[in-house]
């Protein structure tokens, strides 16, 4: 997998993180307030029915769904055995719960539960009603489910499409981001192939992958300017061993040939020929001081130009 695609991926699971994570809250938040509206109304069915006078008490219970103002509210009255005593309509013993009976037998106070009754959930309400008696008041969740599965297909598309876009702008970002790197790569490339150390990144941000292009450069030139020195120094150290190589081969031939034959040009021969011996002996012993520190300071000594001169025509003389 390529950075830019590794940035891409990453950028999107980011994005997916939060989107999943902020719709897991919204969706939370619809349900808390959703089901807090259905318990408020059962909260003041249920106040409703206590409120009124006992000796009309069961006609309010036979018309508990009409006096509530919703038509899926269902209202009965239990005792702690979980009997019911009274019911607004068919009575449905699915809704009394086991914290219903202990609000009845005065254990608990009102409690709100959840109640699955033929493939529907429904939200339950017991609070205390007279002597060891309880109300509940239950209601279908039916349009909360609805409104919640709504949201559920809502938030999944846009949470895609979400993700997808960030994919998108994470690719396009990443283009643009990993331009210099992209440079980087194409010059080092182009470097190790044609060993062209002129070659330069040049980059303009002053980001940290513009500073790493820009430093990049910079090792560039000065391992050009390096190579340069070394060739440099190749050439030289190729010319000034080439002065005392030749003139040790030219005295070498003439004693090769027996010449000359006069003893005290002989012994000026011989004595040029270590002359030259140790020339190229300073000369090698330079090279390998300039070898194993080239950013040493090289030392200043005065030269003197006629002695120069002069050990200049004694050599050349000597090859004549």
């Amino acid at each position: 997998m390529s950075f830019r695609l590794r940035v891409t991926a990453l950028a999107a699971a980011a994005v997916a993180l939060a989107v999943i994570g902020s719709a897991t809250l919204m969706y939370a938040e619809v349900e808390r307030r959703l089901v807090g509206e259905v318990d408020e109304s059962l909260v003041a069915s249920a106040d409703f029915a206590r409120s009124v006078p006992r000796a009309v008490g069961p006609r309010i219970f036979e018309r508990l769904t009409a006096l509530s103002g919703r038509a899926d509210v269902h209202g009965q009255v239990i005792d702690p055995a979980g009997n019911i005593l009274r019911a607004d309509a068919v009575p449905i013993p699915a809704l009394i719960t086991a914290d219903a009976r202990a609000v009845a037998a005065g254990q608990k106070g009102p409690t709100f539960s959840y109640v699955d009754f033929q493939g529907t959930r429904i939200r339950t309400y017991a609070a205390p009603f007279g002597n060891r008696q309880a109300i509940v008041v239950a209601r279908p969740l039916d349009e909360v489910d609805n409104v919640l599965a709504t949201s559920r297909t809502t938030l999944l598309i846009v949470g895609l499409g979400g993700i997808v876009l960030a994919a998108g702008l994470g690719a396009l970002v990443a283009r643009a981001a990993l331009g210099p790197i992209k440079r980087l790569n194409l010059t080092v490339e182009e470097v190790a192939r044609t060993r062209d150390l002129s070659r330069r990144v040049a980059a303009t941000s002053n980001d940290e992958l513009g500073r790493l292009a820009g430093k990049f450069d910079t090792m560039l030139a000065a391992l050009e300017s390096s190579v340069r020195s070394q060739r440099q120094l190749v050439a030289d150290a190729s010319h000034e061993l080439r002065t005392p190589l030749t003139s040790l081969r030219t005295n070498l031939e003439l004693l090769a040939r027996g010449q000359p034959t006069d003893e005290g040009e002989r012994r000026a021969l011989l004595g040029d020929l270590v002359s030259q011996i140790e020339r190229l002996t300073t000369l090698v012993s330079d090279l390998i001081d300039l070898a194993r520190d080239e950013d040493a300071p090289l030392p200043v000594e005065a030269v003197q130009l006629d002695a120069v001169t002069a050990s200049a025509i004694k050599d050349v003389g000597s090859r004549y």
